[in-house]
């Protein structure tokens, strides 16, 4: 009966140990299990919460895009709308340049993305500097048509010069053959003058001949007129001291006028480049929003 008994106990005692070891090991991997558990919705809450900030920032981004883009295009129908009507209006062109450059300005404070922000850079001195050629048109068109007034009110002093000598000829008796002859070529110059004058007028500075790139590119349009306008003008200085003085005096005029023409072609032909300039950066910056949008789908993707 002691054996019996003893090995009754053994058994019992065995098995409450085994017991006891199958509970701590299922605590363990019930505890492994809800750490698990845990782990993994920790884990999906912050992805979660990842996605969703990406999906915001990326859905603002897009937002943004589209609002610079509006209001680029925007600012270059404007631009393009100033190019037009600022020849000869520097009151226009003063306030447009003011309006322009300062819708630029909270575009650049809206876009912090380096690249972006650097091309919104380019467009503005591109903007500037379209800007500052508008101007320098209009200061070339202005120097030439103050050589165009001091040439025709020359030529209308010759004619009352020459008009004032007939009647003295006359009075005197003397021969007025030869102040008739020069008398007879005032209208020719002067419709000369006028002609060309009319053609700066209607050519602008948009002609053909200023978009022209290269060493090899054209003259001013007009300077042919210039010159045959010359050769003309030299008939004067083979006649009496004080006509062939005023004859002089035109034909610096003339080689004034040529000069002038020769700037405001370089300035015509600059602006020319600028607008293409401006119009090249634009393209370059969208293009880069384009290439920040598809980061921006595939990222969401």
């Amino acid at each position: 009966p002691g054996v019996a008994q003893y090995t009754l106990g053994y058994e019992e005692n065995m098995s409450y140990r085994i017991t006891k070891q199958l509970i701590i090991v299922n605590s363990l991997i019930g505890l492994a299990f809800i750490g698990i558990i845990v782990v993994v919705t920790i884990a999906f809450r912050q992805i979660q919460h990842y996605g969703v900030e990406v999906v915001r920032h990326n859905t603002s981004q897009i937002f943004a895009n589209a609002t610079l883009g509006r209001e680029l295009t925007r600012i270059l129908s404007e631009t393009n709308a100033v190019i037009g009507l600022f020849y000869g209006d520097a009151k226009l062109l003063e306030a447009s340049k003011a309006a322009l450059m300062g819708k630029i300005q909270p575009l650049q404070a809206a876009h912090s993305e380096e690249e972006l922000a650097q091309s919104l850079s380019a467009f503005q001195s591109a903007l500037s500097y379209l800007f500052a050629l508008c101007e320098q048109v209009n200061r070339r068109r202005q120097e030439v048509e103050a050589i165009d007034l001091a040439l025709m009110t020359d030529l209308n002093n010759l004619d009352a010069l020459l008009a004032d000598l007939l009647i003295q000829l006359k009075v005197a008796g003397e021969d007025t053959i030869g102040i008739e002859q020069l008398s007879y070529l005032i209208p020719g110059f002067r419709e000369t003058a006028l002609n060309i004058r009319n053609q700066f007028i209607s050519l602008g500075w948009q002609y053909p001949e200023a978009g022209v790139e290269g060493e090899n590119s054209p003259n001013y349009p007009l300077l042919p007129a210039l010159e045959k306008f010359h050769l003309e003008l030299r008939t004067l200085t083979a006649s009496a001291p004080n006509i062939a003085e005023r004859g002089k005096r035109l034909l610096e005029m003339v080689e004034q006028y040529r000069v002038a023409f020769g700037e405001y072609h370089q300035a015509a032909r600059a602006l020319h480049s600028g607008v293409l300039r401006m119009k090249q950066q634009q393209e370059l910056m969208l293009t880069k929003m384009a290439a920040i949008e598809t980061d921006i789908g595939n990222t969401t993707d």
